[in-house]
C-alpha cells in the first residue's frame, strides 16, 4: 500500500519497495555505506528517515537530504 516499506532481494542486492504518489519505487535497502536495512524507518512527505542513524533520504530521487552522503540508487 501507499507508504508501506517492503524489503525484498534482487539476487544478492537488498531492495526496498514502496508506493509513493501512486508510483512504485525500488531503492537500495541499505543506509549509506552500511549494511543496515531501511525497512524499519519512517516515511513522511516522501522522505525516509533511517531508524538506525536518523539519516534522511528523498524517495523520489534516492538522494540523501540531511547532509552529503551516498544515496539509495
Amino acid at each position: 500500500g501507499e507508504g508501506q516499506l517492503v524489503a525484498v532481494a534482487a539476487g544478492d542486492e537488498p531492495v526496498l519497495l514502496t508506493r509513493l504518489d501512486g508510483a512504485l519505487i525500488a531503492l537500495r535497502n541499505r543506509c549509506g555505506d552500511s549494511p543496515l536495512p531501511l525497512q524499519f524507518g519512517t516515511l513522511a512527505d516522501g522522505v525516509l528517515t533511517c531508524s538506525w542513524h536518523g539519516c534522511r533520504y528523498d524517495l523520489r530521487s534516492g538522494a540523501r537530504v540531511d547532509r552529503p552522503g551516498p544515496g539509495l540508487v
